[in-house]
């Protein structure tokens, strides 16, 4: 286990944490701005749950519970959404109150991470972890399969 890494990623995690219960009480004490603030809300959740996910990986214990290996990251893609939406619902839209096909154009890398995952998600516990050291040991064995030479989006 890396001290550093693991270090920084508590801080992550209290910070995110404390803006999430920060924005918690924002949004009950002033209800009027209530959309931009559910995206807000969305996003400060989202970068909780990434911390949780750095955290998990940075102690290790996919080790010990691999069951929870990349189940956060089909949600965390929707970061960017969450920002957009936040943006957008200052100058007061709503992007997903139009239409149908706006709300599954937006659902839809959620959807994309879901199903890529869906082998990896199936390997035995063994597996995943062999995978995840192996990603971690020898990053040349991922250069030939990933985008930009990413080690991470292989796995």
């Amino acid at each position: 286990m890396n001290y550093w890494t693991a270090g920084a990623a508590i801080v992550c995690l209290s910070i995110s944490s404390t803006l999430l219960l920060a924005g918690l009480s924002w949004m009950v004490n002033r209800q009027q701005h209530r959309l931009p603030l559910a995206y807000l809300l969305a996003l400060i959740a989202l970068a909780v749950l990434q911390s949780l996910e750095f955290v998990y990986h940075s102690t290790d214990l996919f080790q010990h519970w691999p069951f929870f290996l990349k189940l956060a990251d089909p949600v965390v893609v929707m970061i960017p959404f969450c920002i957009y939406g936040y943006i957008r619902a200052l100058q007061g839209q709503n992007i997903l109150a139009r239409s149908r096909r706006r709300r599954w154009t937006h659902a839809l890398p959620v959807l994309l991470v879901a199903a890529l995952a869906v082998p990896f998600w199936s390997l035995p516990p063994e597996q995943k972890i062999y995978w995840m050291l192996a990603g971690r040991k020898n990053h040349d064995l991922w250069e030939p399969i990933t985008l930009y030479g990413n080690p991470y989006l292989a796995i």
